[in-house]
């Protein structure tokens, strides 16, 4: 893609998709259409209608470029947290596809297919305790459960500390997670019962391909992630989630614009002979070509196929 101008598309993937037997999905959307006062412009707008954490915070959104929308399934512990553990696999923990993937997006009518790459940058969950925050670790609450303090500090190497969310029996916040980012854990500071995540949800970027070297039409595409220990997205070996893939769909539209400007009068053209028509009048000499030039202008933002053709067909 480096031919190609990129567009990044932070988004958190919330509850647009359904849930069934063969997993859970979700749909990203994004179009182009030409900005005749900027004709060289050519990236895609993301049309995903915001859920979840952007719902809850959409300033936050707007100032970081994220847009959300859940994973689907939710995530409940098989066994109790205990505190202080040494294996990150035993608690809370986050492994998710944070390389660059690439699937082919298929315009609807053409056949045409282009490149669409795609990386996982950051999750977010809703943390659900059995019970008060206060009753499993004391006066500090959600403030002293892990170690590192709240669960919006992320641990390295994520990063953290976005704006959050917190009642008494539930936590939500956000980690972001740079590029080929491995595994971000927090370590339990106290015994951890029935613990759950609801809400799941993750931020993507996307690097699209050139819509100005693309034709008008839908195009389309799908990619399928897998969900649970050892998966794309890994929670350990105690957080098991209800649906073991998640599949993200996506839809880009591409409307290129084609304008004819013609001046007034143009779009009837009269053929003379060079000097007009006194020398056939007044001494009957046949022209040798009728003519006549007309300007007109055309733009377009792709690609196109001109065809000339005359009104009544002549064999020959």
């Amino acid at each position: 893609f480096s031919v190609l101008r990129s567009l990044t598309l932070v988004a958190f993937l919330n509850a647009v998709g359904t849930m069934s037997a063969w997993g859970a999905s979700t749909t990203v959307t994004a179009e182009f259409s030409p900005d005749p006062a900027n004709p060289m412009t050519n990236e895609f707008k993301n049309t995903t209608v915001n859920a979840g954490y952007c719902r809850y915070f959409p300033y936050v959104c707007v100032a970081n470029g994220f847009f959300s929308l859940h994973l689907g399934p939710n995530s409940a512990a098989n066994a109790t947290i205990q505190a202080h553990h040494t294996d990150p696999r035993k608690g809370a923990m986050f492994k998710i596809p944070t390389d660059w993937r690439t699937l082919e997006v298929t315009n609807t009518t053409t056949g045409e297919k282009e490149p669409l790459d795609v990386r996982i940058s950051g999750f977010s969950v809703n943390q659900v305790f059995p019970v008060p925050a206060g009753d499993i670790s004391g006066p500090g609450g959600h403030e002293t459960m892990w170690t590192g303090g709240a669960w919006r500090y992320a641990p390295d190497p994520c990063r953290g500390n976005y704006t959050q969310m917190n009642w008494a029996r539930t936590y939500m916040a956000y980690w972001h997670f740079p590029e080929n980012t491995g595994v971000c854990a927090k370590q339990a500071r106290f015994d951890i019962p029935d613990f759950r995540y609801q809400e799941m949800s993750f931020t993507y970027e996307l690097r699209t391909p050139n819509p100005l070297g693309m034709s008008t039409g839908d195009y389309i595409g799908a990619i399928n992630y897998t969900v649970g220990p050892g998966a794309d997205f890994d929670f350990g070996d105690v957080m098991i989630p209800s649906d073991p893939l998640s599949t993200i769909n996506f839809r880009l539209k591409v409307q290129h614009h084609l304008k004819v400007e013609i001046p007034p009068g143009g779009n009837k053209i009269e053929l003379v002979p060079q000097g007009g028509w006194q020398a056939w009048l007044n001494h009957g000499r046949r022209p040798t070509r009728l003519f006549r030039d007309q300007t007109f202008h055309m733009s377009a933002s792709s690609r196109f196929k001109m065809q000339l053709e005359c009104q009544y067909a002549a064999p020959g």
